[in-house]
């Protein structure tokens, strides 16, 4: 029940978080595909540190039904709580749509691990199996998808090479 009501609490967080930036919209003038990417943007951040639950399945759940009992989103504001918590309930299980990327396999891990040893081995002072599996771990977080690691930020590679080296 305590989860139950954080998501609740979450979703009226996020209409307010509308509210607030639109400086309550025109009446009548329906959801804006701003206000639907603001919601959406407040409601997935509020739920990233909680991975059982899908935020996009289920924040794109809330949207719909919110948009459905209250098509102006200025009356959104004044959500009924009894209301949200039913559908907060029946959108706990709802799957995102969106395509989970293949994760990275032994294969590419070691590939990465080989290459990355055998250059961090030629630097005096650098322990190469930590530091590997260090940048590993921060990359596979920041991309779980290996096929964009080509895409690569250089500065957020710098700094985390920092952290990986305890500088």
């Amino acid at each position: 029940m305590k989860k139950l009501l954080l998501f609740v609490f979450l979703a009226s967080t996020s209409l307010i978080f509308i509210s607030w930036i639109y400086n309550a919209p025109i009446k009548g003038d329906g959801w804006s595909q701003t206000e639907q990417k603001a919601f959406m943007k407040s409601c997935t951040a509020e739920l990233k540190n909680t991975p059982s639950i899908d935020a996009e399945g289920y924040c794109g759940c809330m949207l719909k039904k919110i948009m459905k009992k209250y098509p102006d989103p200025s009356d959104a504001v004044n959500i009924d709580k009894k209301w949200m918590e039913k559908e907060a309930t029946k959108c706990l299980g709802v799957k995102s749509k969106k395509k989970k990327p293949a994760p990275w396999s032994q294969g590419e891990q070691d590939a990465f691990l080989n290459s990355c040893i055998s250059e961090a081995s030629k630097n005096e002072g650098i322990n190469a199996n930590e530091y590997c599996n260090c940048m590993l771990d921060k990359i596979m977080d920041k991309y779980p998808d290996p096929a964009k690691v080509g895409d690569i930020d250089q500065d957020w590679m710098t700094k985390e090479a920092a952290k990986c080296l305890g500088m």
